[in-house]
């Protein structure tokens, strides 16, 4: 049997470090982190619910998704 997870990540290319990040404000549990102005900020997974209002606020389209399957030996596969 196999178990899905979608995680939630920045696409470092894509993310302009706006200095107000429209994704980070969107985000109600605060999973997304930015440290200082200008750097990339980082999903917190732990934190995240995968709501995605992060990922339809960013207007540079920074915010992606990956989908992981588990399978019963554990393994993580794409």
């Amino acid at each position: 049997e196999l178990m899905r997870a979608t995680y939630l990540y920045i696409e470092p290319a894509l993310c302009q470090t706006c200095t107000s990040c429209s994704a980070r404000l969107a985000c109600k549990p605060h999973a997304i982190m930015q440290i200082e102005r200008g750097e990339l900020p980082a999903v917190d997974s732990s934190r995240c619910l995968g709501c995605k209002a992060c990922l339809l606020a960013c207007p540079h389209g920074a915010v992606r998704t990956v989908h992981l399957r588990h399978s019963d030996n554990g393994h993580e596969t794409f």
